[in-house]
């Protein structure tokens, strides 16, 4: 049963803290399993372990009840099946970090991208040895993600490429609180012609759309090979509008250029709304179509495109991206210049604690089937305006019992940074999350403390010399 262990949900809220302690205790008896040192193990398990039914989501408490239970003390237990969260906080804390050859991304509280060493490398290895054991030496490692489950161990996903037929294979494995090695659960054969519809809400022509145009066109169709994607945008506005008109124009051009992309777009009325938007290009999609939310201020590559067939499981799993984010190419500039350094070259879409963030608390951009999407309800049609819409359907998923969503970084996926404003006139709640995220991007704290004490030094002095 495919990723069905994915869907096995623990039973019973647990607080912020009891969830930090299980992920601590659970890192130190990894820690003592990698050094190989002794664990008690117990063959018991007692029945309060069973939690009361929470939501219609409950444990099977026969699951794993005859394998050993991992014990460092009293009534300390490490379950046997993945942890579901149920709120978006305890999304966050669970979400996936991306390990690469040099790189480790996904950091929430210190550099974005960080490099591996000692533990961290070892442990890349060894789940490499553990892949080419079950596919062969020959095997092409594209990605490998990797989460901490603080009651059943860690767990991996890694994308394999096969050197002669090019074929893309997605392993999932998982290491438990024991001294073994990374078991493998599935191995699904990755449909790289599988078409992706890519959903976009417009609602006139700005600049921004003509960049979102060219990188869709230098990074996903320059080869001039058949496309697997399809590219559907929701226009607000009319078709004898001036705006109207010169998008659809600079959809023409577009499609001119790359007669190998394949897209549709339609007009609708009104104030410009993402949720509105968004579901009628879900109506645009033929039934168990595979849809991409997407926003025009973001670059998208291949490889990401494969991870989002290889991780959206219909009935099973839905992906919600975290995106990196860039700061203003302003202030990256003028703390490069304050520090007598070479201006950074912001818009190279490299990742770097001086160039963006992750944003963790972000669900704009998610993929799923169209048959998820209503089962769960869709978009809240009743929200106007910017933001609510993402979280409002990220919630959906979270308490559904039998989707589980999949939060993970992705070093593709580049919000690219653009200048906004904050309307008034927005809901309490849309207008605080809106300054919270435009205070986010402007830049890092070294970064704005470094120019503001600059500027008030370079006040200070220039005061003194007027003295």
């Amino acid at each position: 049963m495919r990723r069905s262990l994915m869907n096995i949900a623990r039973k019973g809220p647990i607080s912020g803290l009891e969830f930090w302690a299980a992920v601590v205790t659970g890192w130190f008896a990894f820690s003592l399993v990698w050094k190989g040192d002794n664990i008690d193990y117990s063959t018991e398990r007692s029945s309060d372990q069973c939690m009361p039914c929470v939501d219609k989501v409950c444990r099977p408490c026969s699951v794993d009840d005859s394998k050993p239970a991992v014990s460092l003390g009293e009534n300390v237990f490490y379950r046997d099946y993945p942890w579901k969260p149920l709120n978006v906080v305890e999304a966050g804390a669970s979400s996936w970090k991306m390990i690469s050859k040099k790189y480790r991304d996904g950091m929430q509280n210190d550099d974005p991208r960080v490099g591996i060493n000692g533990m961290w490398r070892l442990e890349r290895e060894q789940l490499e040895s553990r892949v080419r054991d079950l596919k062969g030496k020959d095997a092409t490692f594209t990605s490998v993600m990797r989460k901490l489950d603080p009651f059943s161990g860690v767990s991996y996903i890694a994308q394999v490429k096969n050197a002669e037929s090019n074929e893309l294979e997605s392993f999932e494995l998982r290491r438990k609180f024991q001294p073994n090695k990374p078991t493998l659960i599935d191995i699904n054969q990755v449909d790289k012609k599988e078409i992706v519809y890519i959903v976009t809400p417009l609602s006139k022509v700005t600049q921004r759309f003509h960049l979102f145009l060219s990188r869709l066109e230098k990074k996903i169709y320059s080869s001039g090979k058949r496309s697997y994607e399809k590219l559907l945008f929701v226009i607000f506005g009319d078709t004898q509008d001036k705006d109207t008109i010169e998008t659809v124009e600079a959809l023409s051009s577009f499609q001119e250029r790359n007669p190998n992309a394949v897209m549709e777009h339609t007009v609708i009325r009104g104030d410009f709304s993402r949720a509105i938007g968004l579901d009628a290009g879900v109506k645009m999609c033929p039934p168990g179509a595979l849809m991409l939310f997407l926003d025009v201020d973001l670059s998208i590559s291949p490889a990401f495109l494969d991870r989002v067939r290889a991780n959206t499981v219909q009935g099973e799993q839905v992906v919600f991206p975290i995106m990196f984010s860039q700061f203003d190419p302003g202030v990256v500039e003028s703390y490069a210049s304050s520090k007598w350094a070479e201006p950074a070259k912001l818009l190279d879409e490299n990742i770097g604690n001086d160039k963006g963030f992750w944003i963790h608390y972000a669900f704009g951009v998610a993929a799923m089937y169209k048959s998820d999407y209503f089962a769960v309800g869709g978009f809240a049609l009743d929200i106007v305006g910017w933001g609510g819409e993402d979280v409002n359907l990220f919630k959906k998923f979270i308490a559904s019992p039998t989707v589980s969503v999949m939060s993970t970084v992705d070093p593709d996926l580049i919000h690219i940074y653009h200048s906004r404003a904050c309307d008034s006139s927005l809901s309490p709640d849309q207008y605080r999350m809106c300054i919270g995220s435009l205070s986010e991007t402007i830049g890092s704290q070294e970064q704005l403390s470094n120019l503001y004490l600059h500027e008030v030094g370079s006040q200070y002095f220039a005061a003194d010399d007027g003295n």
